[in-house]
């Protein structure tokens, strides 16, 4: 499959922890500079906020979302702890 697009500002946190999930799992990834609100974002994301992630046709949102994609679609070291309390306290 195609190589991960995260779209949003560098300047963000939220961005940063996506890209961070990227880098851990050791897979490339593409950072698309959009900021927040733009007719960009906006048709990726319907309240218009960053970041998005992009892997081929699939477009997600919601950071939370987009690190447990990353986590469970790609090998390499396990990003969250498998038991269910390490996992909570994670979360």
């Amino acid at each position: 499959m195609s190589t991960i697009t995260i779209c949003g500002s560098p300047l963000s946190t939220y961005v940063r922890t996506a890209r961070m999930a990227a880098i851990e799992k050791g897979i490339g990834h593409e950072l698309r500079d959009m900021a927040p609100g733009s007719d960009e974002i906006r048709a990726l994301h319907p309240f218009g906020k960053i970041p998005v992630l992009r892997h081929g046709d699939l477009v997600l949102y919601e950071t939370l979302a987009i690190v447990g994609y990353i986590d469970q679609a790609f090998d390499g070291p396990p990003l969250q702890p498998a038991d269910p309390v390490g996992r909570a306290r994670t979360n």
